[in-house]
């Protein structure tokens, strides 16, 4: 079996970032196109433990209510991008993903549009929240308060990012990625339950049975969530917090479970988050408005293998409005947003940017965010 990799991941400081020192260095350590994790962490972020504790346990608690109860927080007409979803993507081969549920809305607004003609025709991007209010009265406050805080401390990330393009690239526009995450509505947050392991099965209810060692080297490390690349532009996340799934008593993660990426030059490496840490993760949204300056990086989740335990989480997926236009700055090629090793060197199952972005239906010239999401969708719903 594949062995994997330890590696320090870099670190900003809250401070920093608000004094706006400049960081491009480690922006280029953390993001950029040749040797990086496409991850970084911010340390010191004020509020951030008491609300990371306050949201994560709610998770479980939600995803412990009955059938019926969850049922009916889905949102179909949103595609399952509003409220409860559980069993809604798919896995390599086409298989729903039961191994973990999720919670999204949209943190900064509970109404983010008002026009109803636009929520039709626009309902991931534009349908208004759905809390379990009767039932997870907890949820909204914590969920938003923390989804704030992250979105916030996100904007200071992307302002580092785009003066670090922006030396390398006299045609960037200057604060774009700034500017279009401020500037935009459809923030969405996605609080995360990853089912407890049964004995001899995969993580989820009702799992199949485990693969043997060696089995599938991908599917060993993804068995609590398929390898992927983030489409969005800049996403957080907060320490996942593990718990022993019938009880809520907090239990060590195993030496094994977690978050991996697979690096540049195709090494597995486990990533490691402190609790009183943000992580922020690099989108391909943002890969293609930097021309590729800045690179996605798949990455994918391991279950535990001790029976029982469950992984509690929160992320923020920080994205433009559906009509950003999805072009390079002037006078790069497209074609070499993506760099031919990153394209080598992903997992089975995980698209290739060309597949998605500089086709027919989404072209190099005329495609918004909002198509961009459609292709990708498509890919694992």
């Amino acid at each position: 079996m594949e062995v994997p990799v330890e590696s320090c991941v870099v670190t900003l400081e809250f401070e920093a970032l608000l004094r706006g020192d400049d960081l491009s260095a480690r922006i280029a350590e953390a993001f950029g196109a040749d040797e990086s994790l496409g991850i970084l962490t911010v340390s010191g972020v004020p509020g951030l433990t008491p609300l990371r504790e306050r949201l994560l346990p709610l998770a479980r608690e939600f995803a412990r209510l009955p059938a019926d109860v969850r049922a009916a927080h889905e949102h179909a007409p949103s595609f399952y991008a509003v409220g409860w979803s559980h069993g809604k993507e798919k896995l390599g081969g086409g298989a729903p993903d039961l191994a973990k549920g999720s919670y999204y809305n949209n943190p900064l607004y509970n109404r983010p549009f008002d026009d109803e003609a636009l929520i039709a025709r626009f309902p991931s991007f534009a349908a208004p929240n759905v809390w379990p209010s009767q039932h997870v009265p907890q949820m909204e406050g914590a969920f938003m308060q923390l989804g704030q805080v992250m979105v916030r401390t996100g904007l200071l990330v992307a302002k580092q990012c785009d003066a670090y393009v922006s030396a390398r690239c006299p045609a960037y526009e200057a604060g774009k990625l700034e500017r279009l995450l401020s500037s935009s509505k459809v923030c969405k947050g996605r609080l995360l339950h990853y089912f407890a392991t049964a004995p001899g099965h995969a993580p989820g209810e009702g799992g199949a049975p485990a693969a043997a060692p060696g089995a599938d080297v991908e599917g060993e490390w993804s068995s609590w969530c398929g390898w992927h690349n983030d489409h969005g532009s800049l996403t957080a996340l907060v320490a996942p917090l593990y718990v022993r799934e019938e009880s809520g008593e907090r239990e060590a993660p195993d030496a094994r479970a977690g978050l991996y990426v697979r690096s540049r030059r195709g090494e597995l490496v486990r990533v490691r988050i402190p609790e009183d840490h943000l992580a922020f993760q690099i989108g391909e949204t943002a890969q293609v408005h930097t021309g590729g300056l800045l690179q996605a990086t798949p990455h994918a989740v391991r279950g535990s293998c001790a029976a029982g335990v469950s992984r509690e989480t929160f992320a923020v997926f920080m994205e433009p409005e559906w009509t950003c236009p999805m072009a390079v700055p002037d006078g790069m090629d497209p074609r070499l947003t993506q760099t031919a090793s990153a394209t080598r060197h992903l997992p089975k199952g995980v698209p290739p940017l060309h597949e998605r972005w500089g086709t027919a239906g989404c072209p190099f010239s005329a495609c918004n965010f909002g198509q961009f999401t459609d292709a990708t969708f498509k890919s694992f719903y």
